[in-house]
């Protein structure tokens, strides 16, 4: 991955899911090939957190990237 990748998030979304998405399409991979995000964070707070805040970010490391959610996008860093 040379630069920042956006992966948008839409109402109805789960984070969790769009995370996985985006770093399967970042390198090039099926969903099903990456180890399940459980094991990085918890699937369900991270969720629930990005469904209730307007103003929240969580960060975090999956995969070799530095992943930054809001309420409206994914991005994925090089680490």
């Amino acid at each position: 991955m040379k630069e920042e990748v956006i992966h948008e998030l839409r109402d109805g979304d789960s984070a969790t899911v769009e995370v996985a998405r985006a770093v399967a399409a970042a390198e090039d991979t099926p969903l099903e090939d990456l180890p399940p995000l459980y094991e990085t964070i918890e699937a369900d707070a991270l969720d629930a957190l990005i469904e209730r805040g307007e103003d929240i970010m969580v960060r975090f490391v999956y995969e070799g990237f530095d992943v930054l959610v809001t309420p409206t996008e994914v991005r994925l860093g090089a680490r």
